[in-house]
């Protein structure tokens, strides 16, 4: 589907981190988290005047954990 316009992405927390990942998932999941959340931002605001609001990626890590929010 195509809207038109669609709202900026900001990128914060450990942007620097690097993690070992097996590129197959990932190259799938976080192409289609992005995609829900423009979908769902833009036809949110469908009707509204105003603009789109950004969407915000946080990228955070522990000794355990890497978490993309």
């Amino acid at each position: 589907m195509t809207y038109g316009h669609a709202p900026s992405v900001t990128i914060t927390g450990h942007v620097d981190v690097s993690f070992p990942y097996i590129p197959t998932p990932l190259c799938y999941i976080i192409p289609e988290m992005l995609k829900n959340a423009f979908q769902a931002t833009v036809e949110h605001h469908r009707n509204s005047d105003d603009s789109l609001p950004n969407i915000e990626v946080t990228i955070s890590v522990n000794d355990d954990e890497l978490i993309i929010r």
